[in-house]
């Protein structure tokens, strides 16, 4: 009995072995940066924006999205305002 047990357990050990050789490696399918300009006047900043003055910021935007929230529902408030953007969830 056992001369045949360890064939097989062998057996099993090489194909696990391959199989998790041959996985391949987990890639990640996403990356975000959000950055939050807490105080800025929409108005002022769509200006600014329009005139020129955030090269830098225009450039970043270029390589992914700038979205413009805006908020509803409730009083404006730096936590609750990050809470709702980060979960989704109501600040109520």
């Amino acid at each position: 009995m056992k001369s045949r047990l360890v064939p097989l357990v062998i057996l099993l050990l090489v194909a696990l072995s391959a199989t998790l050789w041959a996985a391949p490696a987990p890639q990640a399918t996403w990356n975000a940066i959000l950055i939050s300009w807490d105080g800025v006047q929409r108005d002022h900043f769509n200006d600014l924006r329009q005139a020129g003055k955030f090269p830098n910021l225009d450039a970043l935007a270029a390589e992914g999205t700038l979205v413009d929230i805006e908020i509803i529902g409730h009083q404006t408030d730096t936590k609750a305002g990050h809470t709702q953007m980060l979960t989704g969830t109501n600040p109520t």
